[in-house]
């Protein structure tokens, strides 16, 4: 899903986070920018996890290795898209992305390198789960091009870094920027359109493992906690991927958006009927869901009323201070990711 929020390159702000297993994809996390990137493209939000390993481990033969395998795909994707988002981002708010730096920048805040640990943790859940069965198509090949894309942008951005870092650029007038921004940028690119395929394989797989798993639940302890818990969590996903868009259709989006409602109060009466099941500390996942709620109107109501956004509105959307913005994508995504992990929390 894409929206634009003058972002350098499609930031996802996701979420790989079904109600199967809840892990968080760190997407709204990580550094921020201190100003408002110059080059624009878009934003997009949601994914999901499936299965926990305990959970996995009672399910028979591939099932329990798909889980595994879409697992530590996830797990990489958490560890690093963030990451890398971020080095891009960085680089973008003071740089021309088309011409490059010129030396007459009103500031230089160079980029961030991607942690070597990053890199290695990613190689390894990339590597063994590509080695795992069944193969997973088009996952397995999505996978196999992020961590490639992965290991080059890092590689550039670590070498800009350390650069920019020491201000070598006091010493060579640019010469050494402005030669690493065509390689440095191409990787970004690349980066980016790898971090969308994979993503996008990662939300399809995990979709029919969210439908697979809810089934099984329904069918083996019926419509409880558990069960209306992954109701509400798939369709808050499902309401982020079509309200967190720029521009969306106003009546299928106060559909979904009842359909949201209607889960949420049957998880609320379900939980108030049956306050011996809860989990330590549900009052959190309950907070969570209505401040959801609160973000997911306040974003329909935006669009259905066309309300502009005031010039200092409009400044913040789109930045580390977008989630202050009421009725933004960016206030609505940091909920969704805040209900993602409080939902993780109280297991």
């Amino acid at each position: 899903m894409k929206t634009s929020l003058n972002r350098p390159f499609s930031l996802r702000a996701t979420t790989l986070a079904t109600a199967i297993s809840l892990v968080l994809l760190a997407a709204c996390s990580g550094k921020q920018t201190e100003s408002k990137p110059v080059s624009s493209d878009n934003d997009k939000p949601t994914t999901t996890s499936p299965a926990s390993t305990k959970e996995a481990d009672q399910k028979p033969g591939n099932a329990a290795n798909t889980h595994e395998k879409v697992q530590a795909y996830i797990d990489c994707y958490n560890s690093a898209d963030r990451s890398g988002h971020d080095t891009i981002e960085r680089y973008a708010s003071w740089v021309n992305m088309k011409s490059g730096p010129t030396g007459k920048e009103r500031h230089i805040y160079g980029l961030y390198s991607i942690h070597e640990n990053v890199i290695n943790n990613c190689t390894k859940e990339i590597t063994t789960a590509l080695a795992q069965q069944p193969a997973l198509q088009p996952l397995d090949d999505t996978a196999r091009a992020y961590l490639e894309a992965l290991q080059a942008l890092a590689e550039q951005a670590n070498e800009a870094d350390k650069y920019y870092e020491r201000e070598n650029y006091k010493d060579d007038g640019f010469a050494k920027g402005k030669q690493m921004h065509g390689p440095l940028v191409q990787a970004m690119e690349k980066f980016d359109a790898a971090s969308d395929a994979f993503s996008d394989a990662l939300e399809a797989e995990n979709s029919k493992l969210l439908a697979e798993e809810l089934k099984r639940v329904e069918e083996t302890e019926g419509r409880k906690l558990r069960y209306w818990r992954m109701v509400t969590m798939a369709e808050a996903k499902q309401l982020t991927n079509m309200i967190a868009e720029e521009n969306f259709d106003i009546n299928k989006a106060t559909a979904k958006l009842a359909e949201f409602e209607k889960a949420a109060d049957e998880l609320s009466n379900y939980a108030k009927a049956h306050k011996d099941e809860l989990p330590t500390a549900w009052s959190i996942m309950e907070d969570a869901v209505e401040e959801f709620r609160i973000a997911a109107k306040e974003r329909v109501r935006r669009v259905r009323d066309k309300k502009p956004y005031s010039q200092t509105e409009s400044n913040w959307v789109g930045t580390s201070s977008g989630w202050m913005v009421e009725g933004s994508p960016d206030k609505l995504i940091r909920e969704y990711n805040e209900l993602v992990s409080r939902s993780n929390s109280t297991r």
